[in-house]
């Protein structure tokens, strides 16, 4: 097969070039005008989980949870007039951007009186702040409306602190287009404008976040694309000495990097963190195969000095080696199916590894047979002194200190799992962000001084109660709301209970004292005041009871922010607060199943119990009257009367409906609890994908070599490494988490290939020599590739350290870990393998790999 493959290539090369050059300008085009970036949250869980399904509820009732961008000043001079007007220009400004929805600041609040001029029952509003010669109001008597209001205290300031917020509400749609999303950075400049009258400023929440991440991605990926590209080039050049060497590589992952982003861009897949690793990672995935095939053409001049005929035997006995090696690195990449944005990043990397096989291929050896023959100056890097003495102490190694060698592998073997013992498990929005980056340091600040950066929302279903005006489902909301106020994890909280509370303290005058929950009389004077008042004029649309109750739905929305913690330790806590605020809005749900359980074995005493709890028993009038008024009001006002159903046949499924419906369920969701479950997921989607990934490669070495102990001596060479970079993450205190840990699949997919390399060659040798021994072929075997494994090992590591300069964490990690992986690998499959090889002499010489299973593909 790999003879006509060969011919082909070389019989048409004007009409492959052309073919090749019309993908390109196909995938060019599509990379131009169709690439986005996307970054945000609440994707990496299938839309059929639990979580998932919860979270897209909630959006839909009351609209997107992380779509506020905060900036945070310093409140020590804020109250000197100067100052406070420059804050209220500045949020003026930044009202008159596009996509910008609300400003909410100390400098443009309201505050509510009665309308005493109106026979109707309804509030006026007031701008607390509207006349810049303060005649109207004293900046005294501003502070005193503003900070004398409890409802704003640690949700727009921090008066121990002497921090103050603008909390910039952004249209979610309108920031998802990239173009539109420099909003962010025009707000930022903008409010840089004003630190010399307000002081140093800082940035918060998910929108300037997942903006400023954008950008570091796009610069990122063009950074490493760069120097990967440079890194490489210059390594060719090292070796080879070599002009047109180094034009070859330059074209082919040039190709090959307008074809990964053109075919990501035609197949709707936008850039993300992971898909920005994509281009620089084919540069140092694509660079070995030009090594490996330019390698054996040199090596193939050398002996028949006919460069057409060394073209031709180089694509034919090399394609099939190369071939299988990329197979393997793709299936490191196609496992990953765990989540959406992971199963685009593993089709594009493991489609993508495939193709720059194929041009490597292809256009190395087009490339080359348009070339003129290679000089003694190409060739002189085959036999180097330095490149001899290399291969010669690998030689002494595997042949006289395998002992030693293997004392070596135990003892590195003992520490990496003594060092993954140490690992933590994590995942959080921030979590692959440097400590010492601004962004981390900001939000460190906000959580620091008001709680919490990331949303938290609780919703309450409150069902079959009488409304969200009821007295016992206010104090139960109000109490859960003193749960997250005594938890130090969590931002002050809001929910429609404060809002009642400002209302009833505007009833009173703006009198604080009477900011509590209103009683009886006092609720059904509001009610008629908040029939007749339009709220979504004050502060911008954001004080209405429409984003804090979906009345449709039946939902109460809690909302806070919490800390950025790790996945596991957000799990613990939802876990926990789900049974504390379970219990505190059904204290008696226990005890009424349990009645009902007794009633509907037939023991009719339980009615009476059962009926004993006033909101079921009034659920139970309404359903037995059926909308009969007589009938209704007969029973409220003789309750006894009530007890003559216990043994009506009506009575049972009635009140087993009340019962079900009786329980108010509380859903936890926000961007908080996604990521801490998309994290959970992923990590024990990604351990099995690591398994099935270690397996399907054990089973292709296998099916080609058809020998257990072969299978057995390739494998662990190529399991050690990763055991020592597990390790060394617990030692280095580098925690588990998504980015790091899809390492592992990536990383056993490219070292595996010199085991596959060797092994070819070894193949190669028993078809060519069967009646020498298996040792003296393996020897001769490592002498001729000894050195193409150290040279792309080496190309490879340095290639993957560059990712160590990287702004992200997770990006950093990939690099340094892999690096590590790679060049252990290197020593593993250099040494380890051929030392087992050689150990399991007798066993493997015994079964025939020799015949058509040497030319299996």
């Amino acid at each position: 097969m790999w003879r006509k493959i060969a011919a082909i290539i070389l019989r048409n090369r004007l009409y492959i070039l052309a073919i090749i050059a019309l993908i390109t300008l196909f995938f060019g085009y599509f990379l131009v005008t169709e690439i986005e970036v996307d970054n945000r949250y609440g994707i990496i869980l299938p839309k059929d989980h639990p979580v998932q399904i919860d979270y897209q509820k909630f959006k839909k009732q009351f609209g997107e949870d992380g779509s506020t961008m905060v900036v945070v000043v310093s409140s020590k001079k804020l109250y000197e007039p100067h100052n406070f007007k420059k804050l209220k220009v500045l949020g003026d400004k930044i009202l008159a951007l596009p996509g910008v929805l609300h400003v909410i600041s100390e400098a443009n609040l309201f505050y509510l009186t009665k309308d005493t001029n109106s026979l109707k029952k309804q509030f006026v509003s007031h701008r607390i702040f509207f006349d810049t010669t303060f005649k109207e109001k004293s900046i005294k008597t501003i502070r005193h409306l503003v900070r004398g209001n409890p409802f704003y205290d640690k949700i727009l300031y921090n008066q121990q602190a002497e921090v103050s917020l603008l909390l910039i509400g952004l249209d979610e749609h309108f920031i998802k287009d990239k173009n539109n999303a420099r909003v962010v950075a025009k707000i930022e400049s903008l409010a840089r404008e004003y630190e010399k009258s307000l002081g140093p400023m800082r940035f918060t929440g998910l929108p300037h976040f997942r903006y400023t991440m954008t950008e570091r991605i796009m610069k990122e990926m063009y950074l490493f694309l760069t120097l990967s590209l440079v890194i490489s080039v210059a390594l060719i050049y090292y070796f080879y000495r070599s002009i047109r060497m180094m034009f070859i590589c330059g074209v082919i992952v040039g190709i090959s990097i307008v074809w990964a982003l053109g075919m990501a861009a035609f197949l709707g897949y936008p850039i993300t963190p992971m898909m920005a690793v994509v281009p620089p990672l084919l540069v140092i995935i694509g660079v070995p195969n030009i090594i490996y095939i330019i390698t054996r053409y040199y090596q193939e001049y050398q002996q028949s000095l006919n460069k057409t005929k060394s073209i031709y035997k180089t694509l034919r006995y090399i394609g099939p080696v190369t071939f299988l090696m990329n197979l393997t690195t793709a299936i490191g990449f196609i496992t990953f199916t765990s989540s959406e944005r992971l199963a685009e990043f593993g089709i594009i990397s493991s489609i993508n590894v495939m193709v720059v096989f194929i041009l490597s291929l292809i256009l190395v050896g087009i490339i080359l047979s348009y070339f003129g023959p290679p000089k003694e100056k190409h060739l002189a890097f085959l036999s180097k002194n330095t490149s001899q003495k290399f291969i010669d102490v690998l030689l002494h190694i595997v042949q006289k200190k395998r002992w030693t060698v293997y004392f070596i592998t135990l003892a590195l073997i003992l520490s990496g799992v003594w060092g993954m013992s140490l690992i933590s498990v994590t995942g959080n929005v921030t979590g692959d962000i440097l400590k010492g980056d601004p962004i981390a340091q900001d939000f460190a600040f906000m959580e620091k001084n008001f709680g919490g950066t990331i949303p938290f929302e609780i919703l309450v279903n409150y069902g079959s109660r009488s409304g969200v005006f009821n007295k016992t489902l206010m104090a139960q909301v109000e109490e859960a709301q003193t749960v997250l106020a005594e938890d130090s994890l969590f931002s002050k909280s809001l929910s429609y209970v404060n809002l009642l509370k400002f209302l009833n303290m505007s009833l009173h005058d703006n009198d604080s004292s009477f900011y509590r929950i209103p009683n009886k009389r006092e609720l059904l004077i509001l009610k008629d005041y908040m029939d007749n008042f339009n709220f979504n004029g004050v502060n911008n649309s954001r004080i209405s009871i429409k984003d804090l109750v979906d009345t449709t739905s039946k939902n109460i929305r809690i909302r806070a922010q919490m800390k950025d913690l790790g996945s596991y330790i957000v799990a613990h806590k939802v876990d926990s607060l789900k049974l504390k605020i379970d219990r505190l809005f059904n204290p008696d749900q226990e005890k009424i199943e349990a009645y009902f359980v007794e009633f509907e074995k037939g023991n009719a005493l339980y009615f009476d119990s059962l009926l004993e709890n006033t909101s079921l028993a009034n659920d139970f009038i309404s359903k037995i009257s059926k909308g009969n008024p007589e009938l209704m009001q007969e029973l409220e006002v003789n309750p006894d009367k009530i007890y003559g159903y216990r043994n009506s046949k009506q009575s049972l499924p009635i009140l087993k409906e009340i019962v079900q419906k009786q329980r108010i369920n509380v859903t936890f969701t926000g961007i908080s609890v996604v990521v801490s479950e998309g994290t959970k997921y992923l990590v024990t989607n990604l351990l099995q994908t690591l398994v099935f990934t270690v397996l399907l490669i054990a089973i292709i070495i296998f099916i080609l070599f058809r020998s257990f102990s072969v299978n057995v001596a390739t494998m662990i060479p190529n399991i050690v490494p990763l055991i020592i970079t597990a390790g060394l993450m617990g030692f280095l205190q580098i925690p588990l988490k998504p980015s790091t840990l899809i390492i592992f699949g990536i990383a056993i997919g490219i070292t595996v290939n010199d085991a596959i390399l060797l092994l070819a060659k070894l193949k190669t040798e028993i078809k060519l020599f069967p009646n020498l021994s298996r040792s003296e072929l393996l020897i001769k075997a490592l002498e001729d590739s000894g050195l193409g494994m150290a040279y792309t090992s080496i190309v490879l590591f340095f290639g993957f350290i560059l990712f160590t300069l990287s702004q992200f964490g997770g990006t950093q990690a990939l690099g340094l870990l892999i690096s590590i992986t790679i060049l252990t690998g290197m020593f593993t499959n250099l040494i380890l393998l051929p030392s087992l090889l050689l150990s399991f002499q007798k066993s493997w010489e015994k079964q025939q790999i020799t015949g058509s299973e040497v030319d299996v593909l």
